[in-house]
């Protein structure tokens, strides 16, 4: 089976996103043959910020996992956090840990 990877609309979005608080929607996508979309799946994104980290819950697959980013540069947080998201969205927890 494909793996789900973020949208494209969502990785272009993340990194602003990660500079605000707030609940934002989201979809991951399975890609089958010739880039067609198998799957779509919903997901949520509740971000707050702290001090020095980010807080992050995400919604998918009616689970809930949690964690804590230390600031830095916007597009190396949305790198990480992206790929904790399709972690978590693949089954990989010990990846997304």
């Amino acid at each position: 089976m494909n793996p789900l990877y973020l949208s494209e609309h969502g990785t272009k979005l993340l990194p602003s996103q990660l500079a605000l608080n707030g609940t934002f929607n989201h979809r991951v996508l399975r890609r089958g043959h010739a880039t067609q979309i198998e799957d779509i799946v919903p997901l949520s994104l509740l971000i707050e910020q702290g001090q020095y980290t980010i807080h992050l819950i995400l919604h998918i697959h009616g689970s809930r996992h949690s964690w804590s980013v230390a600031k830095a540069d916007a597009r190396k947080m949305s790198v990480s956090v992206q790929s904790w998201i399709e972690d978590c969205a693949n089954g990989r927890l010990e990846g997304a840990a």
